[in-house]
């Protein structure tokens, strides 16, 4: 996604949204978070709102990601 003209906040939190260097379980539940945060950014003007947004989908994605590790078998 093109960036350019951006909040530097905003590309700030669509960096920490990728998911190509996760493990296959991790990106199971890291792509949908990142594909959401995506269309919030399209779709959503820069500012509080939008940040507060992204950081709250950043958090939840950690917890997933958490929840994902303690399902997979050891």
């Amino acid at each position: 996604m093109d960036l350019s003209g951006r909040a530097s906040e905003t590309a700030h939190y669509a960096e920490l949204f990728g998911f190509g260097h996760l493990p296959p379980h991790q990106q199971a539940v890291g792509k949908p978070c990142h594909d959401l945060a995506m269309q919030m950014i399209k779709a959503l003007p820069d500012g509080h709102h939008l940040a507060a947004g992204l950081h709250s989908l950043l958090q939840a994605r950690e917890s997933f990601i958490r929840a994902a590790d303690a399902r997979k078998p050891s």
